[in-house]
């Protein structure tokens, strides 16, 4: 029987390989190869252990979350707030309030300045969900993410996440 079991810092550096080919993967350094595949993977496998976690504990996913998150920090939004906040398209933040709003979370009102929008508030049971999984996402990410860094490392990251963020931010970021 063969051992599956691979370091995941291993299965990153294979990731790059299968995606550009061993002679292009080659054209950068093991740190450069590790780095890149290293924050792909991370960006891949954290949010998806985390919303199976919150969907198992809450019935939210992340990006339900989000979306609880900024109706509660801002006051009666609409859906093309939530969607620039939240860089989404506001037919797809309209489906998941859709759904937020089935599970009592939150309603929808006729604006009453214009009666083509919908002004969205949380309701008590909305609050006291966002309540409960803001906790559980809190310890989710300090479980799986700060527990494995040192300050400085946190830090340092931090610097570059911001640098590279910025060297790539669009203006048109809807998705």
């Amino acid at each position: 029987m063969t051992d599956t079991t691979r370091d995941p810092a291993d299965a990153v550096e294979l990731s790059v390989e299968y995606l550009l080919g061993n002679e292009l993967s080659s054209r950068w350094d093991s740190d450069q190869r590790r780095a890149w595949a290293g924050v792909m993977e991370i960006s891949r496998l954290l949010p998806a252990k985390h919303d199976r976690e919150m969907i198992a504990e809450h019935g939210l996913s992340l990006t339900l979350l989000r979306l609880l998150g900024g109706l509660n920090e801002r006051d009666q939004p609409q859906a093309r707030d939530l969607a620039a906040d939240l860089g989404m398209s506001t037919g797809r933040v309209s489906r998941h309030l859709a759904t937020l709003e089935a599970a009592g979370l939150l309603s929808r009102t006729h604006n009453a300045e214009d009666k083509r929008s919908l002004d969205v508030e949380l309701t008590d049971a909305g609050r006291v969900r966002l309540a409960a999984a803001r906790q559980t996402a809190l310890e989710i990410v300090e479980r799986d993410f700060l527990a494995h860094l040192t300050p400085d490392e946190m830090a340092t990251l931090a610097r570059i996440t911001t640098r590279v963020l910025r060297a790539n931010a669009s203006t048109d970021n809807a998705q």
